[in-house]
């Protein structure tokens, strides 16, 4: 007799940020077609995790360090850096197709959240990030 699994489930989004242009550091406001509107940060549901799958990342007439960063508990935030991305000023930088996704996760109350910030050197420019993450169940 064979035994029938039950798919898990998944669900793949593209968020789009870009600096604000007037400050050096800040954390990007992310939008998305399936958001009501911009967030600076996304909780990952109880039981879930997160998979960060490509980051796709522009660079304005100023150099650029952009960083994901998680929190336990984004409704009380003490952010921690996972990964960062230094651009040069006019530089494009795609860490798409990664061989080892950064996995977020699990959330174990509905409180983990992740987040994306930049800092700029001596003047603040335009700069742009999307970012293709993955929800899903274990």
């Amino acid at each position: 007799m064979h035994k029938t699994r039950t798919p898990k489930a998944s669900w793949l989004i593209t968020v789009h940020g870009v600096t604000n242009g007037s400050d050096k550091t800040g954390s990007l406001s992310l939008a998305n077609d399936f958001f009501n509107s911009a967030v600076t940060y996304i909780r990952i549901p109880q039981g879930l995790k997160a998979r960060i799958w490509s980051v796709e990342m522009t660079a304005g007439t100023n150099a650029t360090t952009f960083a994901l960063q998680t929190c336990p508990d984004a409704t009380s935030p003490s952010w921690t850096t996972v990964r960062s991305w230094y651009l040069a000023a006019n530089s494009y930088v795609e860490a798409e197709k990664m061989k080892r996704p950064i996995v977020v996760g699990p959330s174990r109350d509905g409180k983990l959240g992740i987040q994306f910030t930049w800092s700029q050197g001596s003047q603040d420019a335009l700069a742009h990030l999307n970012a293709t993450i993955e929800i899903y169940e274990p």
